[in-house]
């Protein structure tokens, strides 16, 4: 593991001028480093070598949907992406305050500020959703590419099923086999969608309460709107997402796919566990399965 102090030395070795006086570390993240300094700015650090080229694909996207989106996102002020190793390629901008939207903070609020927030949040994927796709990403599909998610079901049995029971091993083959049979001869525009969008990545104010940014498009790529539904049901379930329904287009239509992508999560994050010797995340993923 790399030491914060290894972190520190990238950040004032390409940027000399900028003092640090403080350095927390969040080690919470799958894909970075996330190092809070002087409780002012986020510096984040991919853990992956894929993760540098991730990282670049998303600071052309951060500057892209900058004007379009009703909520802040991340501004990136120092970044220090080309030709670097792991451990000194990172992004740093101006932290957005409030705290991650969990459950139980959720749960927590009353009837008007679930109104409030989820009106913000349909707002911000409404407008995220409508974003031209081609500008920042050149030669991307305007359709869903229904073929990664076949490759996620092959990915599963070769490499899960092992560690499954023959019982949710047939639960999973027909939770992907009957969405296939509905959506693979569909064609839906593909959109830019968060990728992640779920508790840890939402900030909010718990004193008024109200939704402060949105943060980590690590994952964000032209795909199915419904995915980022997916990400708040499994989230909040879909109380949350009726919420909904007063602010964003066409949310009946996302419903089924989102019900089926939010049925993967867990068996994505075994495999990144599995993929990345990350026992945690393995087992988190894993442990309805066996």
């Amino acid at each position: 593991m790399i030491v914060t102090e290894a972190y520190v030395r990238a950040i004032s070795g390409h940027v000399p001028e900028f003092p640090i006086k403080s350095v927390k570390r969040n080690e919470n993240g799958q894909n970075n480093v996330v190092l809070e300094v002087n409780g002012e700015f986020i510096f984040r650090f991919p853990k992956y070598r894929e993760g540098i080229a991730q990282l670049k694909r998303e600071l052309r996207l951060l500057e892209w949907i900058q004007g379009y989106v009703s909520l802040p996102i991340p501004a990136p002020v120092y970044v220090n992406i080309a030709n670097k190793a792991v451990g000194e390629a990172f992004a740093g901008y101006k932290k957005i305050r409030g705290e991650p939207l969990w459950k139980e903070a959720w749960l927590g609020l009353s009837g008007s500020g679930k109104e409030r927030m989820a009106g913000q949040l349909a707002r911000f994927l409404a407008a995220l959703h409508r974003i031209p796709v081609e500008p920042p990403d050149p030669g991307q599909p305007s359709l869903v590419d229904w073929s990664e998610w076949h490759t996620l079901h092959q990915n599963i049995q070769m490499k899960l099923f092992p560690y499954m029971s023959s019982a949710r091993q047939r639960d999973v083959d027909m939770h992907f086999e009957s969405f296939f049979e509905t959506y693979a001869g569909m064609n839906i525009r593909a959109a830019w969608v968060h990728g992640d969008f779920g508790t840890s990545n939402i900030l909010f104010d718990p004193s008024v309460p109200e939704v402060t940014g949105i943060i980590d498009f690590a994952e964000a790529h032209p795909g199915d709107p419904a995915l980022d539904i997916a990400g708040l049901m499994a989230s909040y379930g879909h109380e949350f997402v009726e919420l909904f329904r007063r602010f964003y287009p066409d949310l009946e239509g996302t419903l089924d796919r989102a019900s089926f992508y939010a049925g993967t999560f867990a068996l994505q994050e075994a495999l990144f566990g599995l993929d990345n010797g990350d026992e945690e995340a393995f087992r988190n993923g894993i442990k309805d399965y066996v």
